[in-house]
């Protein structure tokens, strides 16, 4: 991954899904869950990238700013995840860096089949002595309660990164606390650095977000 120079931006807490907000039409307010279950179309990746900011933007106190690369950084938990888009494939990436230094491929490996079926919402990807877990959201067109509720699996799985982290047998990815000397080897290879109050929060009903779009079979 290439170096990434755009320092973090605070996210923190998801705002009250029944926040009711004024949509600018004869129809008055709308429910941010009845916005969210309304599809976005885009056309090129930067309208793509806009889509996805303003949709982080309704869950997290922040949008967060692109890095040079155009990816998004979402801080959830002391944990990275990264947003790619991709309007040509017509999806939105989500990558999580969990767990890092890993001492055995082969017996990481064999863990992560486990942890496949335990987090089924996941992809893990073992990289030389890195785990990250990847998620593809559809974007043709882009439904927002889908990018939400993807984010909000985020957050239970970063709550357990020093857990999966002994169970792979390498140390979690995250920043300050019992993580800050797996700092310095995060930060060289994205350019991002996490201090203070910029850490990111994941709140709970993040977490609890269904889909709740009612024309889908995302479950």
């Amino acid at each position: 991954m290439s170096k990434k120079n755009g320092r973090k931006k605070s996210a923190n807490r998801k705002r009250a899904g029944a926040e009711v907000v004024s949509t600018g039409t004869t129809g008055g307010a709308q429910s941010l869950e009845e916005l969210w279950a309304v599809p976005v179309d885009t056309e090129d990746d930067d309208a793509l990238r806009d889509a996805v900011r303003r949709i982080l933007a309704d869950v997290l106190d922040e949008a967060p700013e692109p890095d040079e690369d155009g990816d998004l950084p979402i801080w959830l938990g002391d944990v990275i995840t990264y947003a790619s888009v991709d309007a040509e494939d017509a999806v939105v990436e989500l990558r999580t860096f969990l767990v890092e230094r890993i001492a055995g491929r082969t017996r990481a490996a064999e863990v992560l089949g486990d942890l496949q079926s335990e987090w089924p919402d996941f992809k893990f990807v073992l990289h030389k002595d890195r785990v990250t877990a990847e998620q593809r959201v559809p974007a043709s067109p882009l439904v927002p309660m889908h990018l939400i509720r993807a984010v909000g699996a985020i957050v239970p799985l970063v709550e357990e990164a020093r857990v999966l982290a002994s169970r792979l047998g390498g140390e979690a990815c995250v920043f300050g606390g019992e993580g800050t000397d797996m700092q310095d080897s995060v930060v060289q290879e994205t350019g991002v650095e996490a201090t203070g109050t910029d850490r990111a929060v994941g709140g709970k009903l993040l977490a609890d977000a269904g889909c709740g779009c009612g024309n889908c079979a995302c479950g």
